[in-house]
């Protein structure tokens, strides 16, 4: 088969793991695997299980939409490498998504509120940005941020995410999802597509917005030596 086109969405930035095969926004295939922190275990596992269903070579694959965080450190590095073994092994382009704006497409923006997306950050405290609708789209109206869940709430406001979940941040929507789904990952990418905007396999990396431990602790150990 050959179609250029065709997007690999991956979404590793919670506990989970998903992965969609999409032309455009048509979701041709999907695979998904709700065992906890096994990312490095099953993402090739799901990956040969589109290719063998949807009979679609690895080749084939014109994108890969990769969730870039916020969230978990170890799970966002697991996605992004498997996204950026495509584009060495490949040629795939690579685009990154940022999870809150695809956790915010959750959210029907006919909703007539303000979306928060907010990520579970440990700490009490969660990654967060705010939205608010326009037309039939969200815009972002604040930087990503990461705050305690009592400085988010509000009146006028939906939430949705692990850290709405965890901390109760009310109302959230029905089917209340912690992570945004492989198919928002890829719908998002394809604005970046059109305007051929990706990114270098050999030099991104995930998008924290604060620094996992391990790394603040090497810089203190490091200033003091």
């Amino acid at each position: 088969m050959e179609d250029k086109k065709l997007i690999l969405a991956i979404e590793t930035s919670g506990m989970t793991t998903e992965l969609a095969l999409m032309d455009g926004t048509r979701v041709i295939a999907s695979a998904y695997s709700g065992r906890k922190f096994a990312h490095s275990e099953v993402i090739n596992m799901l990956f040969e299980l589109i290719i063998s269903t949807s009979g679609v070579k690895p080749e084939d694959i014109g994108y890969a939409a990769v969730s870039i965080g916020p969230g978990f450190f170890t799970a966002l590095r697991v996605g992004l490498s498997f996204a950026k073994g495509l584009a060495f092994v490949h040629g795939t382009k690579l685009i990154p998504v940022v999870t809150l704006d695809a956790l915010a497409w959750e959210i029907s923006p006919d909703i007539g509120k303000t979306a928060v997306p907010a990520i579970d950050a440990q700490k009490n405290e969660v990654y967060y940005a705010v939205y608010r609708p326009v037309g039939e789209r969200w815009e972002r109206i604040s930087p990503y941020g990461i705050a305690s869940p009592d400085e988010i709430r509000g009146e006028g406001r939906i939430f949705v995410g692990s850290g709405a979940i965890k901390h109760d941040l009310k109302p959230r929507p029905h089917h209340d999802p912690p992570v945004p789904s492989a198919r928002w990952i890829g719908t998002l990418a394809i604005e970046a597509i059109s305007r051929g905007e990706f990114a270098d396999p050999g030099s991104i990396e995930p998008f924290y917005v604060r620094l996992p431990d391990a790394v603040v602790n090497r810089m203190k150990k490091e200033k003091k030596s």
